[in-house]
């Protein structure tokens, strides 16, 4: 079922919610991404750092939010050479927020 389901999904950098667009939905996906990857694996039927490696640097970790946030906002989803404008701070502290939160519950 894992590999069929990600043979059918187009793979967008930033989807996380696997459903072709990078949108508000999102948000929850990268959240659960960054604080459990085997529990978004396990959710989703990929590894976090297909759809969540945003800078392509083989690895998914904080780097990857500003320009999430950035894609989130500007609604663009081509490559990662495109031109995007700064992350509104309110969206970014927020996410962070909930990114903090959540590596607060594990322990």
């Amino acid at each position: 079922f894992r590999f069929a389901k990600a043979a059918a999904v187009k793979l967008i950098d930033g989807d996380l919610d696997v459903n072709g667009q990078v949108d508000f939905d999102d948000i929850a996906g990268i959240v659960l991404a960054l604080n459990n990857p085997a529990d978004y694996e396990a959710d989703f039927g990929l590894a976090p750092v297909m759809q969540g490696d945003i800078d392509n640097n083989g690895r998914m970790d904080f780097d990857d939010i500003s320009l999430f946030v950035a894609r989130l906002t500007s609604g663009s989803v081509t490559g990662a050479t495109a031109a995007v404008p700064e992350p509104s701070s309110l969206l970014l502290a927020l996410i962070a927020g909930m990114v903090a939160c959540g590596a607060y519950r594990r322990r």
